[in-house]
């Protein structure tokens, strides 16, 4: 469960894409503005960031150079990153035991012993 209580799936996510069921675009062009535009009228961008929830994006002449994300936006994109990476990890992991790089408890601990300089276990 993210922390603003909705609960997203990966495998949802990859359903959809395989469907061609996208969501309308992150970015409308009205979330784009120059950084003259952000500077001169910050409280009300960081409003209607707030307000939207999307992101914004500010342009230095004509280019996009910087993405604005309220915290929940970068709460969620950090959750969802965190449990890419935890899935990959498990991934490699399965992978190595069907390929039998496994070894047993007691030799992993005499190898990071080792590798540590802390000696053998008593």
């Amino acid at each position: 469960m993210l922390a603003d209580g909705i609960g997203c799936s990966i495998f949802s996510d990859a359903y959809a894409m395989r469907t061609r069921r996208y969501p309308p675009p992150i970015i409308q062009p009205s979330d784009v503005h120059t950084l003259t535009e952000f500077k001169r009228n910050s409280t009300e961008l960081l409003g209607r960031l707030e307000e939207s929830g999307r992101p914004q994006v500010l342009t230095v002449e004509g280019r996009p150079k910087a993405i604005l994300l309220g915290v929940a936006a970068f709460e969620r994109m950090a959750e969802l990153a965190d449990r890419a990476e935890t899935i990959e990890g498990i991934r490699r992991g399965l992978l190595d035991v069907d390929a039998g790089r496994t070894m047993p408890l007691e030799e992993l601990e005499a190898a990071v012993r080792k590798r540590l300089g802390l000696g053998q276990k008593e």
